[in-house]
């Protein structure tokens, strides 16, 4: 929970600042979704943004998304904040390749 929402904290800010060249538009809709991420709560993470749990609920909730969204790819963040310890790291590497990956398409 700390490492993931260490992340959200960090990020937001970065995601806030207008870029050049886009569109007002689109620079207030990048500002909208940085104070969206700035006031996430981990349950609202946790529900909808990360694949967590033990290799099977990680399997089921990537082939949900995958019939929901025809999901051709997805990122592995294993250590998402920064915090996570290495041996904790590791671990979730080797379940996610023994395990999750062979179960996906």
């Amino acid at each position: 929970k700390d490492s993931t929402m260490n992340f959200y904290r960090r990020f937001s800010p970065q995601l806030g600042e207008p870029l050049p060249g886009l569109s007002p538009e689109a620079n207030q809709e990048r500002a909208a979704r940085a104070q969206r991420m700035k006031n996430v709560t981990y349950d609202e993470v946790f529900q909808n943004d990360v694949a967590y749990g033990t290799p099977e609920v990680v399997i089921d909730w990537i082939q949900h998304l995958q019939e929901e969204f025809e999901l051709n790819g997805i990122v592995a963040e294993m250590n998402q904040g920064g915090l996570v310890p290495h041996d904790r790291i590791v671990n979730s590497i080797r379940l996610f390749a023994d395990k999750v990956m062979p179960k996906l398409k």
